[in-house]
C-alpha cells in the first residue's frame, strides 16, 4: 500500500488536516502520534483468555508489547518516523505514549497493575468545544495529539497558516506604552533592569528607573 495513501486514510479517520505551512514529515509524525493513541485505547478492549479479563483489563506489559509492534509496522511504512520514534528504541517510545495516556486519564488502572479504557466522559474546553476521554472514534470527533476534541453545533475553525513567531511579532507590535494610571506605590512592578535567577524576584514596589512609563 502506498505510504501517502495510508497516511491520508488514517488522517481522514482521525479527522486530522495538514496545515498549509506544515511539512509532510511533521504531518506524518502527528498522524502516527494520534494513531498510537487510538490503537492503544483499542488494545485496552482486548479480551484475554482469563474469565476475569473484562473486569481486570490488560497489563502494562501487554500494552507496551502491542504498541511497540504497531510502531514497528508504522516505521516500515514511514521511514521518516525514525527521527521521531528512534529506530532502536521503539519500546521507550511506546512507554512514553502509555504514560501520557495515563496522565491524560484515557486509561485507568487498579492496584494489580491492570489497565482499562476509562468510561466515556466529556469536559468543556470552550464555546461548543469539548475534550472526550475514553473515546476511540465518533461522529464529529477529531484527534489533537493523544486527545480527542469534539465540536458541537459548530464548524471547526480553519487552521491558521501563521507561525507562532509571526503571531508574536504582530502581537508585540500592537502593544503601546502608556502612563501608569495608578500610583507606583499601589502596584508591584516587574523591573526588567534587574537580573535575577527567577522572574518572581523581579517584582518589586519601586523601579530602578523612576521616570519610566509602565
Amino acid at each position: 500500500m502506498n505510504a501517502d495513501f495510508l497516511c491520508q486514510a488514517i488522517a481522514k479517520d482521525l479527522r486530522l488536516e495538514q496545515d498549509d505551512s506544515e511539512e509532510n514529515i511533521s504531518f506524518i509524525n502527528r498522524v502516527i502520534y494520534s494513531a498510537s493513541s487510538c490503537w492503544l485505547k483499542s488494545k485496552c478492549l482486548d479480551v484475554l483468555s482469563d474469565e476475569d479479563a473484562q473486569t481486570m483489563g490488560v497489563s502494562s506489559h501487554y500494552l507496551s508489547l502491542q504498541l511497540t509492534s504497531i510502531l514497528e509496522e508504522y516505521l516500515k511504512c514511514f521511514p521518516s518516523l525514525e527521527l521521531f520514534l528512534g529506530k532502536n528504541n521503539l519500546h521507550e517510545a511506546a512507554s512514553i505514549v502509555i504514560k501520557r495516556m495515563r496522565r491524560h486519564g484515557e486509561v485507568v488502572g487498579n492496584n494489580d497493575g491492570y489497565w482499562k479504557l476509562t468510561s466515556l466522559t466529556r469536559s468543556h474546553l470552550g464555546k461548543n468545544i469539548y475534550t472526550l476521554k475514553g473515546c476511540l472514534l465518533d461522529h464529529g470527533v477529531s484527534y489533537s495529539g493523544l486527545a480527542t476534541i469534539q465540536y458541537v453545533n459548530e464548524v471547526p475553525p480553519h487552521l491558521s497558516t501563521e507561525t507562532a513567531l509571526q503571531w508574536f511579532t504582530k502581537f508585540s507590535g500592537s502593544l503601546k506604552w502608556i502612563d501608569c494610571p495608578y500610583s507606583l506605590n499601589e502596584v508591584e512592578i516587574f523591573d526588567p533592569a534587574v537580573t535575577h535567577k527567577n522572574n518572581y524576584s523581579a517584582w518589586r514596589m519601586q523601579t530602578t528607573r523612576p521616570n519610566a512609563q509602565y
